[in-house]
C-alpha cells in the first residue's frame, strides 16, 4: 500500500456515486505498503478502502476476488470487495483494476509489539486459513515463488542499486535453493504477505485480515516460514530471532491444527526462500520505484534474516 498513481477527489466522486457511497467528505492517500496505490475514503455512509492495482491485471484482481468470496462463505474474518449497483466488484481507473472495500475495525500493530499471546494467535488464524481455503477449486501462480523470485532477480539485478558484496550475497542464494529440492508437504492457498499491518486487532483476538493480492497455490509451509519472517524478528543489537517468540507463533498453528510441516528442514528451506522473496521484492519496489507517498522499507532488513537462516542452515549441515 501507497500512492504510486495519484486519484483526484472528482474520480472519488465518481467512485462514491457508483457503489453507492453517499457524499464524498475526505479522500486521503495511504502511506503503508509497498505495491498498490491505496485511499481512505469517508462519506456520509461510512469508510471506505479503496485499491487500485499497479500492476495485476482485471483477470488476476478477480481471481482474489473469487478467493474472497470462498473464504467469506466460510466465515472466515475478510473484507469482500463492495459490488456497484449492476452487481459488478471490479471498476477500472486509467486502465488499472479498482476495487472498493469496507473498512474494518480495529487496528494493526507494528511486529516488535507483538506478545507472545498475539503471536499465537496469528498462528492459529493462520492456520484457520488454510483450513479455510481447502477445495478452492481455482489454481492460483505465485507471482512470489521461488521460481519466480529467482528469474526476477535475474531480470534486475545489474540495474539494482545495491552494493556489489549484497548482489554476489544473493546471487548466492538464488543459486544454493534452486539446487535444492524443495521439502515435501502439502500445497494449498497461502496468503503470501502474513505481516502486522494485514492483521487487525481488537483487544486480544484477530478479527481481521486483509490483503490477499499475493495470496497463492504453493507449500503451505511457504506461509508459516513468512509469518515467523515478518513477526518473529526483533532487530537489536545483534539482529536476532528469540526462540520463544517463534515457538508461540508455532504453537498456535498445532493449536489449530495448522496442516504445513513445521519441522526444522521444512521450514529451514522456505525460512531462507521467504527471506529472499522480500530483499528481492524489496529492492525492485524501493530502490527501484518511486512514489509519491509511502513509508519506505528497507530491504537489508530482509537480508540480515536471510544471513540469519543461512548461517543456521550451515551449522546444521
Amino acid at each position: 500500500m501507497a500512492v504510486y498513481t495519484r486519484i483526484p477527489k472528482t474520480e472519488a466522486v465518481r467512485i462514491a456515486k457508483r457503489f453507492g457511497l453517499g457524499e464524498v467528505e475526505r479522500f486521503e492517500g495511504i502511506a503503508k505498503g509497498s505495491v498498490n496505490t491505496n485511499y481512505r475514503l469517508v462519506t456520509s455512509r461510512g469508510t471506505f478502502f479503496v485499491r487500485l492495482d499497479e500492476k495485476r491485471t482485471a483477470k488476476e484482481v478477480a481471481a482474489e476476488q473469487g478467493l474472497i468470496a470462498f473464504l467469506a462463505n466460510r466465515g472466515f474474518p475478510t473484507p469482500e470487495p463492495l459490488a456497484d449497483s449492476k452487481g459488478k466488484r471490479l471498476a477500472a481507473y486509467k486502465a488499472k483494476p479498482l476495487a472498493v472495500f469496507p473498512w474494518l475495525p480495529g487496528a494493526d500493530k507494528e511486529a516488535q509489539a507483538f506478545s507472545t499471546k498475539d503471536l499465537t494467535e496469528a498462528g492459529a488464524m493462520l492456520a484457520r486459513l488454510h483450513h479455510a481455503t481447502t477445495g478452492f477449486p481455482t489454481r492460483l501462480p505465485n507471482r512470489f515463488g521461488l521460481v519466480a523470485i529467482a528469474a526476477r532477480w535475474a531480470h534486475i539485478r545489474k540495474k539494482a542499486r545495491i552494493p556489489a558484496t549484497h548482489r554476489a550475497e544473493l546471487d548466492e542464494t538464488v543459486a544454493d535453493l534452486s539446487r535444492r529440492p524443495a521439502p515435501s508437504g502439502p500445497v494449498g492457498v497461502v496468503h503470501g504477505d502474513w505481516f502486522c499491518d494485514n492483521l487487525l486487532f481488537e483487544g486480544a483476538p484477530i478479527t481481521g485480515v486483509l490483503d490477499f493480492e499475493a495470496a497463492a497455490t504453493d507449500a503451505l509451509a511457504f506461509d508459516v516460514a513468512t509469518a515467523i519472517n515478518a513477526l518473529c524478528w526483533l532487530p537489536e543489537d545483534p539482529d536476532r530471532f528469540r526462540k520463544p517468540r517463534v515457538d508461540a507463533l508455532l504453537a498456535g498453528y498445532a493449536k489449530g491444527k495448522g496442516p504445513a510441516p513445521v519441522d526444522e528442514t521444512s521450514l529451514g528451506f522456505w525460512l531462507r526462500a521467504t527471506a529472499l522473496r522480500f530483499t528481492v521484492t524489496r529492492i525492485l519496489d524501493f530502490r527501484m520505484r518511486t512514489s509519491s507517498l509511502r513509508v519506505e522499507k528497507d530491504y537489508r532488513d530482509f537480508l540480515r534474516r536471510l544471513r540469519w537462516w543461512s548461517a543456521q542452515a550451515m551449522r546444521s549441515r
